[in-house]
């Protein structure tokens, strides 16, 4: 009505289209989305492990990558924007801004024994799609309960399977040495000296690259949580996700958690 004031800003994003507006056609591409609202992180659940896996599958990976940036469109051409905004884009950008020091610290090898260059791309193209998809489907408190509960069944899995079926290599950080006897597969004499992974088991790499993923939104999400029985709940899987991280001695992995616990205090603590 004209001349009635409008609330909300017009630099914010427009919400799910309603459906008295979409399009009468049955299978209107509008009407689709409007029934699906959390179709973005149900596509990238489907893509994630040819992007996370990339030599597997060549060109599945290549199809995961293209249907992930039609999404975007898709959510252009019915909500008006590619993605929500969010506080952490500048990170992002300075995380996208490092793609060139990540292709040449990979070693020029892309199979199941080691991170190649486009291993290392394809994961990080993973990370950052994860988290927008994540941003553009979640709305409701329901919703996001439920996918935590899901980051967090996935975090202990990936854990317990890394203690049993993870090619250590114990050469990197001498103060965690004495711990691998204790584990369920402990090191043999020699193990991760060559660099090749022994059949059956997942290099060290692989597992701090899935682990990386979800501690952050884990770890947010435990301290969000306002009641102390529920952070207490999160407390062991994120502590198993963490510790698991730091057996595998991954360098890169470690730093980049790290780094966003930094990021994260800075933006606890303005």
């Amino acid at each position: 009505m004209r001349g009635q004031p409008h609330s909300a800003s017009s630099s914010d994003p427009p919400g799910p289209l309603s459906p008295a507006i979409l399009p009468m056609r049955r299978w209107g591409v509008r009407r689709i989305v409007a029934t699906l609202p959390g179709w973005p992180l149900f596509l990238q659940g489907a893509v994630a492990p040819f992007l996370l896996f990339p030599w597997a599958f060549p060109w599945l990976t290549a199809l995961s990558a293209l249907a992930v940036v039609a999404g975007w469109f898709v959510l252009r051409a019915t909500q008006g924007w590619f993605t929500r905004r969010s506080p952490l884009d500048w990170c992002i950008l300075l995380l996208l801004c490092s793609l060139p020091l990540a292709v040449w610290a990979a070693p020029m090898l892309d199979d199941a024994g080691d991170i190649g260059p486009v291993t290392a791309l394809s994961r990080i193209f993973l990370g950052v799609t994860l988290f927008y998809a994540l941003l553009n489907s979640l709305s409701t408190p329901s919703q996001m309960g439920w996918v935590a509960a899901g980051l967090v069944l996935v975090g202990v899995a990936v854990s317990f399977v890394g203690l049993y079926r993870t090619d250590w290599n114990v050469g990197k950080l001498t103060l965690l040495t004495p711990l691998y006897q204790h584990l369920p597969n402990p090191p043999q004499a020699g193990q991760g000296l060559t660099g090749e992974v022994q059949p059956g088991f997942f290099h060290p790499n692989m597992i701090a690259a899935i682990l990386i993923l979800l501690i952050p939104p884990v770890g947010s999400l435990t301290l969000a949580l306002r009641r102390g029985w529920q952070r207490g709940a999160l407390l062991l899987p994120l502590a198993l996700m963490t510790g698991m991280l730091l057996l595998t001695q991954s360098r890169l992995g470690i730093a980049a958690l790290a780094l966003g616990l930094m990021l994260g205090w800075l933006r606890a603590h303005p």
